[in-house]
């Protein structure tokens, strides 16, 4: 769910050892994104939230990029998947110390960004269901605060898609408090959870058959 207008940047020129050159500070490429207002949250109104970046260089072969942190304590590699998400930490003493982000891009060529958030499960196969919708209430917040007077125009997360790796009946059910419901995946392994204000009275317990491989927000 894309949230952030592009960024885009010219890599620099610099050559730096492993194939990869230098792109940007760190600090620059969480402010032209506004993750350094996202850092900047108190910890409880974003501990259910993850940041993914979509990497789209302008020219070249479609190949996954690489991103190397160079942080004091050690080098952080964030690889993509193969539809071109990277998983990118945001934390505030890599604000502080502002290190260079290296790429795998080559000199001259311009990358694409955009922001995803994406919603971080509660641990475990069974968990309250007003705690897994905390990732809902915690994006929109984040989103219209950074739409300011625009705020209305915004995109709005309406509930969470659960991706199951096995395409075969895995179910999330609710259960407790008066409420007893199962959901069952679709043909492509997802079970959709839409916010029910009646449900986050009742805060049912949520119980996973397995656990998934990912979660993203619906809209």
């Amino acid at each position: 769910m894309p949230i952030a207008p592009f960024l885009v940047v010219m890599l620099a020129a610099s050559s730096v050892p492993s194939g990869q050159r230098e792109w940007q500070r760190y600090r620059v490429i969480c402010e032209r994104l506004h993750l350094d207002k996202f850092a900047a949250l108190p910890e409880r109104e974003r501990d259910r939230i993850d940041v993914r970046l979509k990497l789209a260089p302008d020219e070249g072969p479609k190949n996954p990029v690489t991103l190397t942190i160079l942080a004091a304590a050690g080098l952080i590699v964030l690889g993509s998947t193969g539809d071109g998400h990277t998983d990118f930490p945001v934390r505030q003493d890599l604000l502080a110390e502002n290190p260079v982000v290296l790429t795998s891009v080559p000199e001259g060529i311009k990358t694409k960004v955009t922001i995803d958030l994406i919603p971080r499960l509660p641990s475990g196969l069974s968990f309250p269901y007003a705690d897994l919708f905390r990732a809902v209430e915690q994006a929109n917040r984040f989103i219209r605060g950074q739409a300011g007077l625009l705020g209305f125009a915004a995109p709005r997360m309406k509930g969470i898609v659960l991706h199951f790796a096995d395409h075969g009946a895995q179910t999330v059910r609710l259960s407790g408090n008066g409420v007893d419901q199962s959901h069952a995946t679709d043909g492509h392994g997802d079970v959709t959870l839409l916010v029910e204000d009646s449900l986050l009275a009742q805060n049912p317990t949520v119980t996973l058959s397995t656990l998934p491989v990912r979660a993203d927000f619906r809209e």
